[in-house]
């Protein structure tokens, strides 16, 4: 009797210790994927989670919390229970137009896959106050803003998820002509009472007004609750260059709230409404706010204090919006791996500068694959793959394997992707004319 019950004993624990063992192996095989890694096997959707069987070669964060906690299931049966995210974001820019037309969309979305890349960046909101979809948010109804550019957004996600693609949705935050001018109450104002413009004629809305918050709150809620697996806030911040500034008369908290304050305390109540949504909080902001810490440009953002509130910081570095002489560089749209890496690194100084109990967003920059024209001769270069390669290039050389490609009109050198190497290729990537490792000059100066 007594060997009897030593041997169920030792039964019994021989099972339990199998167990563990194959758990730890499970957990052991999530691992970081590699800068250029497939992933055709997430979804990240609404109520469900598929296509795991290859997990193994992928890596996740839980929304809500990157510190790898999940955030708390959201009270509304609409939002999602859960949101995987993968860890290395490789997304493209698209306008509602380009979402929401089925032929451009099949072929984005052949690009994605046949590159390796996994998520897009859709407009909710545009620069011109117009959302892309009919949105039920009472503002959006009063103020006209809701387009047809997407016929049914939820399809268009389900389109993105069963590609296995990850759904980022944009929203245009304190710039919106069209509010602005509609709700004139919420919009900014000169010393004698009147609406201000900017050089385009168009009103803004005054982020120190805390009534202009609730819109754009309340487009990411549906947004989420639509499908969207991270909800971006671009354009938070005041103007700059648009206008006239200095005639502005911000009024409300202005005497005794700076810039950097109110766009802050906007974050984070962005953080505090969303937060059983399940969805993953972003913000844009300048490329030069990297820098140095505090609000240098005098448009609300300091990039370090940003980093502290959200979950994604998305720092637009595209060589072209740097002065001439920036770091140094004569001409920084022509030195695109330079400005790129030069803008990470001060990123990552100002993080290192920071207490390790301080929890800091993700860096994602936006890198440029347009041309600018616009600039003088000589100033610029023909954005291509190469000076894509170059950007992504300098991103791989620091670590950083999240990007974004940013183009107006949708046309992308995804094939660039596949030109990163390690070591890096610097010597090579700079000067008037850009050469491959033949010396054969592949980027012209314009």
């Amino acid at each position: 009797m007594e060997n009897s019950k030593y041997f169920i004993m030792l039964f019994v624990f021989v099972i339990i210790g199998i167990f563990l063992g194959v758990l730890y192996s499970a957990y052991s095989n999530l691992k970081l994927s590699n800068f250029n890694t497939d992933t055709s096997n997430y979804l990240s959707s609404g109520n469900k989670l598929s296509n795991l069987d290859n997990i193994e070669s992928l890596s996740f964060y839980a929304s809500g919390d990157l510190s790898g906690d999940i955030a708390n299931n959201s009270t509304n049966a609409n939002t999602p229970s859960l949101v995987l995210t993968p860890i290395d974001i490789k997304a493209v820019y698209l306008t509602g137009w380009t979402a929401g037309t089925k032929n451009k969309r099949t072929t984005i979305i052949e690009n994605l896959k046949n590159y390796g890349y996994n998520a897009v960046v859709i407009d909710i909101k545009d620069e011109a106050g117009n959302i892309s979809y009919k949105s039920n948010v009472q503002t959006a109804i009063d103020t006209l803003a809701s387009k047809n550019m997407i016929a049914d957004i939820k399809n268009v996600i389900d389109d993105f998820h069963n590609s296995d693609i990850y759904v980022i949705g944009r929203i245009v935050t304190f710039k919106d002509p069209n509010y602005a001018k509609k709700i004139p109450d919420n919009a900014y104002k000169t010393a004698d009472g009147s609406l201000w413009k900017d050089y385009s004629g168009n009103n803004w809305p005054n982020p120190y007004n805390v009534a202009s918050w609730d819109y754009p709150i309340s487009l990411a809620k549906e947004a989420a609750t639509l499908g969207f697996d991270e909800i971006q806030f671009d354009y938070i911040r005041f103007p700059s260059s648009e206008g006239k500034t200095k005639n502005i008369s911000f009024g409300f908290d202005s005497e005794t709230k700076t810039k950097s304050d109110i766009i802050n305390e906007f974050l984070r109540q962005v953080m505090k409404e969303l937060k059983n949504y399940n969805v993953v909080i972003s913000a844009d902001v300048f490329g030069i706010t990297t820098k140095k810490s505090g609000d240098f440009e005098h448009i609300g953002q300091d990039f370090l204090e940003i980093a502290k509130i959200v979950d994604v910081i998305c720092p637009m570095i595209y060589p072209s919006h740097y002065g001439l002489g920036e770091y140094g560089i004569e001409a920084p749209d022509k030195e695109p791996y330079k400005i790129v890496k030069r803008a990470l690194e001060d990123a990552q100084k100002q993080y290192a500068l920071t207490s390790g109990d301080i929890k800091l967003a993700k860096i994602r920059p936006y890198l440029q694959d347009f041309t600018a024209s616009w600039l003088k001769k000589g100033k610029y270069i023909v954005y291509g793959t190469t000076a894509v390669t170059a950007q992504l290039q300098a991103c791989h050389d620091l670590d950083i394997n999240d990007f974004i490609l940013w183009d107006p009109s949708n046309k992308y050198a995804f094939e660039a992707i596949n030109n990163v190497i390690t070591p890096t290729f610097e010597s090579n990537l700079s000067g008037d004319s850009l050469k491959d490792v033949s010396g054969e000059k592949i980027l012209q100066s314009n």
